[in-house]
């Protein structure tokens, strides 16, 4: 039980009489008066708990400084990897359809006859040899 007087700012409490043995060796041992030490004790866990609220509450301020902002990052990789998935997904989409209109087949088991290379596919190939030679040609002149 505790007790305020508030015109002499005492406060008064009861303990049993081995606890208030135990304070009396202490005080003992630290050259106080009992009420000197149990007044320390008081005021040093009070700044302990003051100290220990304080450090929750910027606890509690980081955790959800850091939750937020791990939010934002967070939706802007999801709607970033929902537009390139949008993106895949239509690009996919779009050549399924445009190999159904021109009837292309879909399948390995759809294809009746074996491709042949078509004219216009080795034009291409010779086209791109020969760039890459006068590409490596111009590289070895540049070096002379």
């Amino acid at each position: 039980m505790e007790q305020v007087n508030k015109n002499s700012n005492i406060v008064a409490f009861r303990l049993d009489p081995h606890k208030k043995k135990l304070l009396q060796e202490q005080a003992n041992k630290n050259n106080m008066k009992l009420s000197e030490y149990c007044k320390n004790v008081l005021l040093d866990n009070l700044e302990q708990t003051m100290l220990l609220d304080s450090q929750n509450k910027l606890r509690e301020l980081i955790i959800e400084t850091v939750k937020d902002a791990n939010e934002k990052q967070f939706y802007k990789i999801l709607t970033m990897i929902n537009k390139n998935n949008i993106g895949i997904e239509t690009i996919i989409l779009q050549n399924d359809m445009t190999y159904k209109y021109f009837d292309i087949p879909q399948t390995r088991s759809e294809l009746n006859t074996h491709l042949v290379s078509h004219p216009i596919t080795e034009v291409a190939r010779e086209q791109v040899l020969k760039n890459i030679r006068e590409l490596r040609n111009q590289k070895d002149s540049d070096n002379e």
